[in-house]
């Protein structure tokens, strides 16, 4: 069986998240105790937001001893915090035939896309996006404060010039339809991609 990644990227608040949870119970729905996708918990120097489980919360002290020690396939430092995918849980789900799903950003896919290790491992990527208008209402929703909302958004600016490098891209209007858009993608089934440019992200 082939192996697999699928490197899911998005802007922040844009619903990540909840796509891949719902991502997963799909395939739960249709393969029951057969489904074959797999989502790794990733280490985290940040405070938890709110009640989260797909995150290992790390003091500094231990996340620096584990970079040192190369326990990361990935990372990247995100407003200010660290984020990190352990090495060995992923190389040991593909083995299995398990299909990896990684909620990372730009930089963590350009180590994983060069990574030789991968060599023989099928990525897929894509980028999940939203205009401003809807961006800011969802990490208003989620309870960021004004500074944050402000940071985040000129970062998702920025990420507008970075899209080409990726596989697909998906506008975020409706969890379930772009969840299902994704699980095809995992499948090998067609998917048309969304047109989005810095025209649509200003659109209200």
């Amino acid at each position: 069986m082939k192996k697999k990644i699928v490197i899911i990227s998005g802007f922040s608040g844009v619903g990540k998240g909840s796509v891949i949870h719902r991502l997963m119970e799909i395939d739960e729905l249709v393969f029951k105790d057969q489904s074959k996708i797999w989502l790794p918990v990733s280490d985290t120097s940040r405070t938890m937001r709110n009640k989260e489980d797909n995150y290992n919360f790390v003091s500094i002290t231990d996340f620096q001893k584990r970079v040192n020690e190369g326990y990361y396939l990935e990372y990247n430092c995100y407003d200010e915090n660290g984020y990190r995918t352990p090495r060995e849980p992923v190389l040991d789900a593909l083995g299995k035939g398990e299909t990896v799903i990684l909620e990372i950003d730009r930089n963590g896919m350009e180590q994983i896309l060069s990574d030789e290790r991968l060599i023989d491992v099928d990525i897929i990527t894509i980028f999940i996006c939203a205009n401003a208008n809807k961006l800011q209402a969802r990490l208003l929703h989620r309870g960021d404060g004004k500074d944050d909302i402000s940071r985040r958004m000129i970062i998702a600016y920025n990420e507008l010039s970075h899209l080409s490098k990726y596989d697909h891209i998906f506008i975020n209007d409706d969890i379930d339809k772009t969840a299902l858009r994704v699980w095809a993608l995992v499948h090998g089934l067609p998917v048309s991609d969304d047109g989005f440019s810095e025209d649509l992200f200003y659109q209200g």
